[in-house]
């Protein structure tokens, strides 16, 4: 009930007056990257009923209000990022078609619905940007309230989450290259030199070993070489056999021909179910005219 009344008195007005308190304590003192300290809550839970003593506000009240916001922001930043998304800056709300709005809710569900009608305007989503990309990115907004912000790109133009675990995964893929070409080395020096634990092999009478021409560094440097490209190659396989994402599945429709607007569109419910999105892309890999008729069945055509 209280954050309804937040919600719904003076246009949002307890809603910014709640973003300039945790504005005010935005810095290292009072914020770390795991957020607000327990004293810090207190002190602005304090701070914020003082100014409006008609309310009165707990600390979870504050927190889990605290806490819409920023998944509103989120959801809103990467909204306006999909193709064919706008935002409206004189309204502060998005504006999209509705074919376009039916893909905006596969991606993010119902709770993206509420910015979906002529009055959902969101007024906060500058002054969000402020306090919570600092999370994001390297410090830009990381400024105390008695200093001026340092200059800084559009907060648009700051890399996403997405991005940076695009990143991670990448550094992940080289090192378990690394691991594995290791492992290859390790297990080439044990079987030459008869370690294996338990199984160690028999001594043999030594025999004069027959003379061989020498390896080059070039043949050397191309084994190693073949290596790495194997398991890249596995890792690619292994990738691309368990991708049936709702991502792929899209991506794959727009390739498809013959898949006229109002089939794309009705197609996007189908993706939903994750067995549908199985078979689809293993249909479309037979690169004929099935992946069509199969979409046609599911929805009555």
């Amino acid at each position: 009930m209280l954050l309804q009344e937040m919600e719904n008195e003076g246009h949002r007005g307890l809603e910014k007056a709640l973003v300039e308190v945790l504005l005010e304590h935005n810095n290292t003192y009072h914020r770390s990257q795991n957020g607000w300290s327990s004293e810090t809550w207190s002190v602005m839970v304090g701070i914020f009923n003082s100014k409006y003593t008609h309310v009165h506000f707990t600390k979870t009240h504050i927190q889990n209000k605290e806490k819409d916001l920023k998944r509103d922001y989120i959801m809103l930043r990467d909204a306006r990022k999909q193709s064919g998304v706008g935002w409206n800056e004189h309204r502060c709300m998005i504006e999209a078609e509705p074919h376009l709005w039916d893909n905006l809710e596969v991606s993010f569900g119902n709770k993206i619905r509420k910015f979906r009608t002529e009055d959902s305007r969101f007024p906060l989503y500058d002054l969000l940007g402020q306090l919570y990309e600092s999370q994001i990115a390297e410090g830009d907004f990381n400024f105390t309230s008695m200093a001026e912000p340092p200059p800084r790109d559009d907060v648009n133009n700051i890399e996403s989450d997405g991005e940076f675990e695009d990143e991670r995964e990448l550094e992940k893929e080289e090192a378990a290259v690394q691991q594995a070409d290791d492992e290859l080395q390790m297990l080439d020096q044990a079987e030459t030199s008869g370690v294996g634990g338990a199984k160690t092999r028999p001594k043999k009478i030594p025999k004069k070993p027959k003379r061989s021409p020498k390896k080059s560094s070039g043949d050397a440097l191309v084994g190693v070489m073949q290596r790495f490209v194997d398991i890249k190659e596995k890792e690619s396989k292994k990738e691309e056999a368990v991708d049936f994402s709702i991502t792929r599945c899209m991506k794959e429709l727009k390739a498809l021909e013959g898949v006229t607007p109002d089939l794309k569109v009705k197609c996007y419910g189908i993706f939903k179910c994750p067995k549908n999105c199985e078979i689809f892309i293993n249909v479309v890999a037979d690169k004929d005219v099935s992946a069509l008729a199969w979409l046609q069945s599911q929805i009555g055509i």
